[in-house]
């Protein structure tokens, strides 16, 4: 744009001196409150948190205000011109005027979880720390599963960044990262059942079971869980419904997912693993859920991610 009707602009690409539309190219102006005036109309002095982070380890950064070529953060840094390799905001177009909001977050993975943008099978890998296993999910399916909850989690109270946080914390540990949909046997009672854990958030027992096939029968849904139960494993919309509806409908675990504090992620985990905030988790040392301490790891993960 040329705000200041100088006849002069500025290019959105990296390499913004490449081209130029009807008049000029601007370096000496400084009349105006375009990016082209001067290259140095926005600051002269920058600190790390002005710059996108090098998300891709390719030593190259993009900084986060217009005038993004007018200074250095330290000698550790470079400035990105070219580099195509990685998946930076300062990969390949730099968008000076935020037309293009896919450069907001630091990592582009992680915004769905903030802004409810729509989530990738890339972005879901990411959240969950999902690792493609001999006999596990398929990146097909994970792609299918990310599907499925644009599709449905906004109408199941999945639908704030607190939410979100709560909800892929849980199903990264309920499910290994989401390589595993159907509980494994094991030394867990709950292996040996007939309905034992399955989907997303490992739906377990025949009074889940059947309380969520009175719901799908209820909504139309053409599917007979409690004769086939693996199909909460082998089918990904219902491996991802089921998850949505005891998030909301079967167990009210949103009520929990108010914030990000320890306490939240306590109470979220239990109405989970444990059935209610009250159990005692099966006599777990310290009343703890099931893989509490994985539970945790997943949870800082992704609060790294987003921050």
């Amino acid at each position: 744009m040329d705000k200041d009707a100088d006849g002069s602009y500025a290019k959105k690409l990296n390499d913004y001196k490449s081209c130029k539309p009807v008049g000029s190219w601007n370096s000496t102006s400084n009349n105006g409150i375009d990016c082209d005036d001067d290259r140095k109309c926005v600051t002269t002095s920058c600190t790390k948190v002005d710059w996108y982070l090098d998300n891709d380890g390719d030593f190259w950064y993009a900084e986060k205000k217009n005038d993004y070529k007018s200074c250095n953060p330290d000698s550790s840094f470079k400035w990105n011109t070219k580099s195509n390799k990685g998946i930076d905001c300062n990969d390949n177009i730099f968008d000076a005027f935020n037309f293009d909001k896919s450069c907001v977050v630091t990592n582009n993975d992680c915004k769905h979880i903030l802004d409810g943008s729509d989530l990738t099978g890339t972005a879901l890998v990411e959240i969950v720390g999902w690792r493609e296993k001999k006999k596990g999910t398929t990146k097909a399916q994970i792609e299918e599963i990310a599907k499925f909850i644009n599709k449905y989690a906004t109408s199941y109270g999945v639908n704030s960044p607190e939410q979100r946080f709560h909800f892929y914390t849980q199903i990264a540990a309920e499910t290994g990262g989401l390589t595993e949909l159907g509980e494994l046997r094991s030394k867990e009672k709950s292996s040996m059942l007939f309905y034992k854990g399955e989907g997303i958030i490992q739906l377990t027992g025949s009074r889940n079971f059947q309380a969520f096939q009175d719901y799908l029968t209820a909504n139309k849904y053409n599917y007979d869980i409690m004769t086939h139960p693996e199909l909460l494993a082998e089918n990904m919309e219902l491996a991802v419904l089921s998850a949505l509806w005891y998030w909301d409908k079967g167990n009210n675990v949103k009520k929990y997912a108010t914030d990000y504090s320890d306490n939240a992620l306590l109470n979220v985990s239990k109405q989970v693993n444990c059935g209610s905030v009250s159990s005692n988790c099966g006599g777990n040392e310290g009343g703890y859920p099931n893989g509490w301490r994985h539970r945790k790891k997943n949870a800082k993960r992704i609060k790294d991610c987003i921050n």
